[in-house]
């Protein structure tokens, strides 16, 4: 971290047009593989049509969300066979009106308020669909939180957030009509401010066909997008959680569970091994899938094709030789990695599908 201003000033020359990528950055510490001082990864897509990549860049400071403080952009949207696929940039808990890092409430109120910034990023960019949440946590901020409660917490305020509705297992209709709350005003402004805005749900269920507004989630199956925790060295500003997430803005989605592993079928466990939407005419495919083991990753053995991601590797798995990197797979070698319900793992792997 100590060199970030000295790679921003040398990244700044080659990404100096109006509306840079987005970027997420970490300081990986001992991780990173022997000899090399940094890694840099992208995705580049082909040069869609004029006016089709879209981009936020947010210059002032607002209350709304933070500005930009890097040579990078908040969110680029690019097109798919339909709807467009949101690369947003990593969030951390900073006070958009002072740009300071906001730790009045302890880990939960920062992990609450950075999610609320890529909430918000999402919504202008029209995503209705996360990929998956990916939060970054820092081997020690010495706040004396231990690390397996900061999982737990930022599991439990992303599943909050995006969970479905009546996932409480109610009838549906309280739920359906309730008005989207944007906390952070209501937090700081008055009493008698009036919010009349009509704010898009992201995530929005009702992309899937199993979800028409009118059944439960409890019966359809419906599950909220996977939670993945990792632990790095340390995060920009030396904050306490980033979160790094990839939006969808499509209309239609479908949800697909199999086990761990890759077992057919459709399983509804917590603890399934794969998370995976589909465009309903299979034009494109994402897939959060967890590895479990400490050995090499064979791509050759992942029951899935893989067209481009990001294979996030715990110390504890043989990435460096893998097959799975050298086909073009950016990784980012963390500490420790957790999964869904808190399990630790090996890896995990964010991917579209080829």
């Amino acid at each position: 971290m100590k060199d970030f201003s000295l790679i921003n000033h040398l990244y700044a020359k080659y990404f100096d047009f109006t509306n840079p990528p987005s970027r997420v950055t970490v300081a990986v510490g001992d991780a990173m593989p022997d000899a090399l001082d940094i890694m840099l990864t992208t995705i580049a897509h082909p040069l869609p049509p004029p006016g089709r990549r879209n981009g936020l860049h947010v210059q002032s400071q607002s209350y709304w969300a933070p500005a930009n403080i890097g040579p990078y952009s908040q969110a680029i949207s690019v097109p798919l066979a339909y709807g467009h696929e949101v690369h947003i940039a990593g969030q951390i808990p900073l006070d958009p009106p002072s740009m300071a890092l906001y730790t009045k409430d302890g880990f939960k109120g920062e992990a609450l308020l950075a999610l609320q910034h890529l909430t918000r990023i999402g919504r202008t960019q029209n995503v209705k669909w996360w990929v998956a949440g990916v939060a970054m946590i820092p081997a020690s901020t010495g706040s004396g939180t231990d690390q397996e409660e900061r999982v737990t917490l930022a599991q439990a305020v992303w599943n909050a957030v995006n969970r479905p509705p009546y996932a409480d297992g109610g009838e549906g209709e309280d739920d359906e009509n309730e008005e989207v709350v944007d906390a952070w005003d209501r937090k700081n402004f008055s009493k008698a401010f009036d919010d009349t805005v009509e704010r898009a749900r992201v995530p929005d269920y009702r992309i899937f066909g199993e979800y028409d507004g009118e059944v439960s989630t409890a019966s359809s199956g419906l599950r909220a997008p996977p939670c993945v925790v990792v632990e790095v060295d340390a995060l920009p500003r030396y904050a306490s959680i980033e979160w790094a997430c990839t939006g969808l803005a499509v209309d239609g989605l479908q949800q697909v569970h199999t086990g761990v592993g890759g077992d057919s079928g459709n399983s509804r466990n917590d603890q399934s091994g794969a998370f995976e939407v589909r465009d309903p005419d299979d034009r494109f495919a994402y897939i959060v899938y967890e590895i479990l083991g400490d050995g090499e990753v064979d791509v050759a053995k992942l029951p899935f094709t893989v067209e481009y991601g990001t294979l996030y590797a715990s110390s504890r798995l043989d990435w460096k030789d893998s097959s799975l990197v050298q086909g073009g797979v950016s990784w980012i070698p963390c500490k420790r990695v957790w999964g869904q319900g808190g399990r630790e793992l090996g890896g995990v792997l964010v991917a579209k599908r080829g």
